[in-house]
């Protein structure tokens, strides 16, 4: 996580409250936790602005994201379920940026660049085989407990 992503994390949890940010800090790991709240603890003069841009930059990156939703609402059942029975879908168009394989490629980048050499190493040697296996079978690997 880069300085400006640790500082807009930061602002981002203050505005939460303590037991909203307490919730969303369980997802992050202690490397993520210390270096949020270091910069949690050293904010100092934050003004509404800043936070609200940083809740806006928030909202849109959420949006972009969302799952199972973003997909399903682009498919005939979704556009008809969004929609009713009051149109005719003659065709359902998904761009090609909008496929899993990005959102995947997004996960995974992301998930590789926060961390350490050596569980990036066992990361890296992950196969998609591995995958469908399911969690339980991963939960010892260091790039999951990291």
């Amino acid at each position: 996580m880069n300085p400006d992503g640790i500082h807009k994390a930061a602002l981002l949890m203050m505005s939460l409250g303590e037991d909203e940010a307490g919730e969303a800090f369980r997802f992050l790991g202690p490397r993520e936790v210390q270096k949020i709240s270091s910069a949690m603890a050293a904010l100092r003069n934050v003004t509404r602005g800043s936070i609200d841009a940083v809740l806006q930059d928030f909202i849109k990156e959420a949006e972009t994201h969302t799952y199972p939703h973003h997909y399903y609402n682009m498919t005939a059942e979704g556009i008809l379920n969004l929609f009713g029975s009051a149109i005719n879908v003659e065709r359902v168009y998904v761009p090609e940026s909008t496929t899993a394989i990005w959102s995947i490629y997004w996960i995974m980048s992301e998930w590789a660049d926060g961390l350490d050499e050596n569980a990036l190493k066992e990361f890296k040697a992950l196969t998609v085989e591995e995958i469908p296996q399911g969690p339980p079978t991963l939960l010892d690997r260091s790039f999951v407990k990291q």
